[in-house]
């Protein structure tokens, strides 16, 4: 090799080295990139239909459904109200809340409605179906006071939407990067999770503060799956109280704490017929979406056991008998039992 050829040859592998070496980075890029963990994407919001209230020419959106005010002691003082109870609140806002005394769907035909500081009451409404969707009351209201009816009565329409009756009554608070959570949970929460992981990426853990259960447990289990997917954490603070769905929410978080004095509680469920969860064979089909859930939270076989701990340790709420007093609190040894905390 003469010595004018020398600096083309190194002109060469030098241009050999660094195509090399793009080549290799190029390699190691793309292995990393394709090793990472593919983020889930945020489902769609799950769409709830509003209800409906009218009271004589006046009309109000039902846009949340939930517990609101027990109102008893102007309507005949009768402690056992059944039926449902609705509160108009901010009038004149269309907002409401409502409630039913004898389970999440009207089976009797008792109404009270509070607009204001005015009760109305109907104890002789109409129940009828719309379709599969939604469940209609209708017929006269009177104002009452001192718990007797007084005035004219007023011609009444409740319509309550079945997306409605499972929305839940759930609220968060954020805070830096946790987000406070009250309330009964259902479609309403599913949708408030979706918000979350849209517009508040810095959120990256769930703190129940108080959230006694679920409105809909098959809606519950879908939130709770999409915290697990995408890697939230859930806490329950000093002092906090998680109940049945509440429980179950909790166990979908990455890394699960409870603060000191808080409470966790678990119950049973029974069925349409009237049975108890604990009265199927544990291989029946009514078990299954809640055993496939606790596994996917807690692991195989750990879940499946938890699960049926929490339906032998309580009676069911649907349960004739049944009282709040019911539900289990899980002691230290349990929660330690069933490693429900992770830390």
């Amino acid at each position: 090799m003469n010595r004018s050829q020398t600096p083309r040859f190194k002109n060469l592998c030098h241009v050999i080295f660094w195509c090399s070496l793009v080549f290799m980075l190029q390699a190691c890029n793309s292995s990393s990139s394709s090793s990472k963990k593919a983020v889930p994407t945020i489902p769609k919001k799950l769409p709830i239909v509003k209800s409906d209230i009218t009271l004589g020419d006046r009309t109000w959106k039902v846009e949340k459904l939930g517990s609101g005010k027990r109102i008893v002691t102007d309507f005949y003082q009768d402690s056992a109200l059944p039926g449902l109870i609705l509160t108009i609140e901010g009038h004149p806002m269309d907002y409401a809340l409502l409630s039913s005394e004898n389970g999440v769907t009207p089976t009797s035909s008792y109404a009270v409605l509070v607009i204001g500081d005015v009760t109305y009451g109907g104890t002789d409404l109409a129940i009828s179906e719309i379709g599969d969707v939604a469940i209609a009351l209708t017929g006269p209201v009177q104002r009452f006071q001192a718990g007797a009816p007084t005035g004219e009565p007023l011609p009444c329409t409740i319509k309550v939407t079945a997306s409605q009756i499972g929305g839940g009554t759930s609220e968060f608070y954020i805070d830096g990067n946790e987000a406070l959570l009250n309330g009964e949970l259902g479609t309403r929460t599913y949708n408030q999770v979706i918000d979350l992981l849209t517009n508040h990426p810095e959120v990256d853990t769930i703190v129940e503060v108080d959230v006694p259960g679920s409105v809909n447990d098959e809606v519950n289990m879908k939130t709770g799956r999409m915290i697990r997917n995408h890697g939230l954490s859930t806490k329950v603070p000093p002092n906090g109280h998680i109940a049945s769905g509440g429980v179950d929410l909790f166990l979908a978080g990455i890394k699960r704490t409870i603060g000191k004095g808080a409470r966790v509680g678990v119950h049973s469920w029974a069925g349409g017929d009237g049975k108890a969860a604990a009265e199927y064979p544990e291989d029946d089909p009514a078990h299954h979406a809640q055993i496939d859930y606790h596994n996917t939270m807690l692991g195989t076989p750990q879940g499946r056991g938890f699960y049926f701990y929490t339906i032998t340790a309580a009676k069911a709420d649907n349960n004739p008998d049944y009282s709040p007093l019911d539900m289990h609190y899980m002691t230290t040894e349990e929660i330690a039992k069933w490693k429900i905390e992770t830390e």
